[in-house]
This record gives structure tokens, C-alpha cells and sequence, in this order.
């Protein structure tokens, strides 16, 4: 409605001029070369208009003639443009729907009607994965890195192909770079931080967590986890390589971002032990206070073993004190009090840890308080439970020194996130002894033969954990049955 008046104001509009400059009386005069004519004002004011129209169209003419040429390459360029977005369109859906030979068809569409797009690079790259030419996708990617828009992006596929091909060298070059680029990024980070373990480069490996702690990527206290446990796995390695200096050192700076780190005491302590008993047993008590942990247990007991039963039991209390609450502070006072020969103690200490967990340990221990108490007949039953029970998912103190380097990666990963040496189990623990069962096993009037109970099974879990310590030591970690026959010795020894 509004154009249509638009419309009818320009009509009358020029209606009126006309019929102003037609109703002009005067005349214009003009004269040239002897020739002379008169013209009415209004005629001449019209002629001039019509002359300037004139004018007007025909430059506009000119122009639309002479630029031609570039509006028709203007319009193909506009089709290019849409027939190549439309490409990468497709080409997204047949990538997630895992179509390689289609992504890759709409690839080249794209990339031959958007050219240079780094979108349509992508793309590419993206379609010569999924077909499975690892050459056409490392030369895409290697294009993407020339537009800083997209560098980063290609650093994570070439990241990512060189893994696959097995360069670990190339994958930690491209995730260094990443890193740099964008500092706050978890999975260059991550990538950084377990390539650098993986060749044991921990010095490395601290730098990665370092850097990450400034920009936070990471919270400090996984930032100290993190580097407590790779100071650690350095100080064995230096232990190992004949540097016991540089071992303490590193061990000494773990213990400061973590306290509790059990491995860390265990070598400081080992290290200390020589010059100054007293400085490494304070090292394993702090440790305790922390984090109470088996292998401080075993620790305090090895500090002090060609000690008297006295002075080895008053070790075991002070190392209990630090953290009297915790299961492995009972299991110690119960050491305790089957060095200086109180066996009653010792089984009261040690009831209610094996009614909660059946573990070798806690039934030798209980068997070595049996047998002081009833006899040897009263310790069979208890012996061969704990032959017979699931290894514990935990590590020895004499285990750390056989640690492998892949598995003190595994460790300073699984520490860093989580703060536990090994990983978490993903069902319920195997139950431990009935009241009754504990009752019958402990009473001096029932033979120990007739009231065996059934050892609990060894869950998944646990039949995986035991791997799990296997696989992170040499070959020269003892079996399970070794193990519980050296510990039995051990105990009787005390008694």
C-alpha cells in the first residue's frame, strides 16, 4: 500500500513539473553561427532533463557493459560457495555416519569449490581417516597447521595418527606444541605428562605438571600428587642407577608435596637408615600420620629388625599412635604385642580386622597368636586360610624397588588423579570371617581342623589387582605362596 502512494506522489509529482514549465510564457534565446531560434522556457527546461536522462542511462549502460565480466565471475564464485558448503554439509554426515568413501567424495567437492577453506581441509583429513589412507590424512593435517586458525586442531589428528603408527617421539613433539599453543588444554596436558613417563623423563614429566599447575589446568593438589610421585619414581631410578644422593634428594622433595606418599618414605627411610635411625623412622611415622599404609608397617620393621623384640615393639606403638584409628595401626599394635609375647593382645587387636578382611597377612599374624596361645594345632586352620585367601591389592615395601618404568607411569598417573598407588576396585571387597567362624576358630577347646571355615573367593577385582602388581614389577617379584611362607617365617621368628 505504502509503494502504491510511493507511486501516485511521484506521478502527480511530475505531472505538476510539466504542467508548471508548460505554462512558462518566457522563451529562451539561442544563437550560434549566425543562426538564431527562439525556444519556450518550459520546452528548453524539459530538453535539458530529457538531455541529462539521456546522459545518465547511457553511462550507466557503459558501466553495466564494462563490468560485465566481473559480475559473472562474482555470481560463479557465489555458486562455488554454495555448492562447497553444501559439500561440507554432507560431508559431516557421512563422517558421522562413518561413510568414509562418501566423506572423502564430499571432501574434494568442497575442497575443489572453496579452495584453500581450512574447513574443507578438515573435512579431508577427517574423510582419508575414516577410508583409512593415513598418508592423505597426515598431508591434509599437515596443511591444516599452515592457518593458525586450525594449527591447533591439526595438532591433535597428526597427534593422534602418530600414535597410531607407533611414533611416540612425533606424538609427544605434536602435543608439546599444542600444549604451547594452548596451555589450558587437558589433552595436550594428559598426552604431555604420560609420554614423558613412558620414557621415563620425569624430570620432564614435573615440567608438564608445573606448567599445568600456573595456568590451571589442573588443581594444585593433583599438581602435587603428581610431582610427589614422580620425584619418587626418580629417586628409585636414581637409587637404581648407583646415585643414592640424588635419590634422597628427590625422595625428600616427594615427601613435601605429599606426606603420605608411602613409596617416598619407604626410600628415605632406607636411605636415612645408616646415618640417622631416629630421622628415618620420624619420616615413616609422618608418612603414617598421612596416609596409613601396609608397606610403613613393613617399613618400621625392616628400620628396626636386628633391634630387640622390645625396641622393635615400641617402633610399632609409636608408628600406631601416629594414626590409631586406621586398620593398619591395629595390624601394627597386634606385631607389637606378639613381639613382646602378649598373644591375647595380638588376637584382640587382629579379630576385628580379619572379620572385616580376610587378608594373608592379618590371619598369619592371627595364626603366629593361636599358636602362642593354644598350640600349633590351634594355627593350622588359621595357616591355611590365609595360604589359601586372595592376594591383597597393595604393595609391599620391598615391592617399590621392583617397580618397572612402565609401571611407575601407571603409578604417578593413577596417584596424580586419585592419590592411590593402584587402581580402585570396582566391586565390593571378598567378606571377611563370620562371628561364629571366629568364635570356633579362636576358641582353645574346638580342634582347629573341625572348624575351617570356607576362605572367601578371590573376586574379580582382586584376581585383577594381583596382575596388576605383577605386571608392574620384574621378574624377580615372588608368588603369592613365597610370599606368605616368608612372612609366616618372619612372624615365628618373634614368638
Amino acid at each position: 500500500m505504502i509503494r502504491i502512494l510511493i507511486f501516485f506522489g511521484w506521478v502527480i509529482f511530475f505531472a505538476g513539473a510539466l504542467t508548471v514549465f508548460a505554462t512558462v510564457r518566457n522563451v529562451v534565446g539561442l544563437e550560434a553561427f549566425g543562426w538564431r531560434a527562439d525556444i519556450p522556457a518550459g520546452a528548453a527546461i524539459v530538453a535539458m532533463l530529457v538531455a541529462v536522462a539521456l546522459v545518465a542511462l547511457s553511462i550507466s549502460v557503459v558501466k553495466d557493459i564494462a563490468m560485465a565480466p566481473k559480475a559473472s565471475r562474482a555470481r560463479r564464485e557465489i555458486e562455488k560457495r554454495e555448492k562447497g558448503l553444501a559439500a561440507i554439509t554432507r560431508g559431516l554426515e557421512a563422517i558421522a555416519l562413518g561413510d568414509g568413501p562418501a566423506a572423502k567424495r564430499e571432501a574434494a567437492i568442497a575442497i575443489r569449490n572453496l579452495k584453500d577453506a581450512p574447513v574443507a581441509k578438515l573435512i579431508a583429513a577427517q574423510a582419508a581417516h575414516l577410508s583409512g589412507d593415513d598418508m592423505a590424512a597426515g598431508e591434509a593435517l599437515a596443511g591444516l597447521l599452515e592457518a593458525p586458525e586450525t594449527e591447533f586442531l591439526a595438532l591433535r589428528g597428526l597427534y593422534a595418527r602418530a600414535l597410531r603408527t607407533g611414533d611416540r617421539g612425533a606424538a609427544e613433539g605434536f602435543a608439546a606444541r599444542a600444549s604451547a599453543l594452548r596451555p589450558k588444554a587437558r589433552w595436550a596436558f594428559d598426552a604431555l605428562v604420560a609420554l614423558r613417563l613412558e620414557r621415563a623423563d620425569y624430570a620432564g614429566a614435573r615440567e608438564a605438571i608445573l606448567t599445568g599447575e600456573r595456568v590451571k589446568t589442573i588443581e594444585r593438589a593433583i599438581a602435587d600428587r603428581g610431582l610427589a610421585a614422580a620425584f619418587a619414581a626418580s629417586a628409585y631410578t636414581s637409587e637404581m642407577d648407583g646415585d643414592a644422593d640424588r635419590a634422597l634428594i628427590d625422595a625428600q622433595a616427594a615427601l613435601k608435596r605429599a606426606p603420605g606418599l608411602a613409596p617416598a618414605a619407604v626410600i628415605v627411610a632406607r636411605l636415612l637408615a645408616s646415618a640417622d635411625r631416629k630421622k628415618a623412622a620420624r619420616r615413616l611415622y609422618e608418612a603414617f600420620a598421612a596416609e596409613p599404609a601396609g608397606s610403613l608397617v613393613e617399613s618400621v620393621e625392616d628400620l628396626f629388625a636386628q633391634e630387640t623384640n622390645d625396641v622393635r615393639a615400641e617402633a610399632l606403638g609409636r608408628l600406631a599412635a601416629k594414626n590409631s584409628d586406621a586398620p593398619e595401626a591395629a595390624f601394627a599394635r597386634a606385631r607389637a604385642a606378639l613381639l613382646r609375647g602378649d598373644a591375647g593382645a595380638a588376637r584382640d587387636e587382629l579379630g576385628p580386622l580379619v572379620s572385616a578382611r580376610a587378608s594373608p597377612r592379618y590371619l598369619h599374624a592371627m595364626a603366629l597368636a593361636q599358636e602362642a596361645l593354644n598350640g600349633p594345632a590351634a594355627a593350622r586352620a588359621w595357616l591355611d586360610l590365609a595360604a589359601s585367601a586372595p592376594r591383597e591389592a597393595m604393595l609391599g615395601a620391598q615391592d617399590f624397588k621392583r617397580i618397572t618404568r612402565e609401571g611407575w607411569s601407571r603409578l604417578v598417573l593413577e596417584y596424580m588423579e586419585t592419590g592411590r598407588l593402584l587402581p580402585a576396585p570396582i566391586d565390593a571387597p571378598p567378606s571377611g570371617i563370620g562371628a561364629a567362624d571366629l568364635a570356633r576358630l579362636t576358641s582353645p577347646e574346638v580342634p582347629a581342623a573341625a572348624t575351617q571355615p570356607t576362605p572367601p573367593p578371590a573376586t574379580e577385582t582382586e584376581a585383577r589387582a594381583a596382575s596388576e602388581i605383577e605386571n608392574s614389577v620384574s621378574g624377580e617379584n615372588p608368588g603369592t605362596d613365597e610370599m606368605v611362607e616368608r612372612g609366616a617365617d618372619a612372624a615365628r621368628s618373634v614368638s
